[in-house]
């Protein structure tokens, strides 16, 4: 039976404590639409091969040790509906190339030592739900094509070094129920906007360089969970609506308010932070 059967429709190998390399000879499971090798030990490259696997709709291969770049022929797999590169070692920038998998509904590149700037093209993506990126060195600001993306319900962009301010247009992400952007270069105001996202439930904005007063729009988020605010330039006071989540949901709420005179007064927060 040749190797391009249609057999060769899934390949699940994880922690199986593999180790060498991908051989390029995987293209010739041309019907492959699974590939499944997370945490094993496997290094060298992800080969350029791989975008000729034109059935493919997921793949995982996150905690492992791949080097270089992500091959740019993997954008060639025009069904690819989950992408997980996850804990590697890959470097290089992320292609504007994702833009163009538009079946796309995860895309997880996390913990790896990528560089360069939050493609704009993602915002072409309306099924994505998930877009995790976080502990690279990515930078530039998030852009405001991002928020073309309506179907997001998780964005991690935490520990990057992102700068720039939160567009109004984040209000268009009626579906999002985590927004974690901290430990990055964040500047300018929480827009007032923020409280639109009635799903939201886990908001972490510390670590960041935001000025001005905590919008007291925050506490139409009903559905709130846990709102880190401190390491920021914050100040004012924390409103009672904010303050009434904590008779809901909210059960972790953080902002610099230790100290005699705190840049931000609390009165329900969880965990003050600041000088004494």
């Amino acid at each position: 039976m040749p190797p391009s059967s249609s057999l060769h429709l899934s390949l699940h190998t994880e922690n199986n404590g593999l180790s060498s390399s991908i051989p390029p000879e995987l293209s010739l499971l041309s019907s492959l639409k699974h590939l499944d090798l997370n945490n094993n030990d496997i290094t060298g490259i992800i080969p350029s091969e791989i975008g000729l696997l034109q059935h493919l709709n997921y793949i995982n291969l996150s905690h492992n040790d791949f080097k270089n770049e992500i091959p740019n022929s993997l954008f060639n797999c025009s069904k690819l509906q989950y992408i997980d590169l996850s804990n590697n070692n890959l470097v290089g920038s992320i292609s504007s190339n994702i833009g163009s998998l538009l079946d796309l509904t995860s895309i997880a590149l996390s913990n790896n030592v990528l560089v360069g700037s939050v493609p704009r093209e993602i915002g072409n993506l309306s099924f994505l739900e998930s877009l995790s990126l976080h502990e690279n060195y990515l930078s530039g600001p998030i852009p405001p094509e991002i928020y073309n993306a309506t179907s997001l319900r998780s964005i991690r962009l935490f520990k990057n070094t992102l700068n720039g301010s939160i567009n109004d247009n984040i209000k268009h992400l009626v579906n999002l129920s985590q927004l974690l952007i901290q430990n990055n270069n964040l500047s300018g105001t929480i827009p007032s906007v923020i409280g639109q996202l009635e799903q939201l439930e886990f908001l972490y904005i510390n670590h960041n360089e935001f000025q001005g007063t905590i919008p007291n729009a925050i506490g139409n988020l009903v559905n709130l969970r846990a709102l880190y605010m401190h390491s920021n330039f914050l100040q004012g006071n924390v409103s009672s609506s904010i303050c009434n989540l904590r008779e809901v949901f909210l059960e972790n709420m953080w902002a610099d308010c230790k100290g005699t005179s705190p840049s931000v007064v609390c009165e329900c927060c969880t965990k003050c932070f600041g000088e004494s």
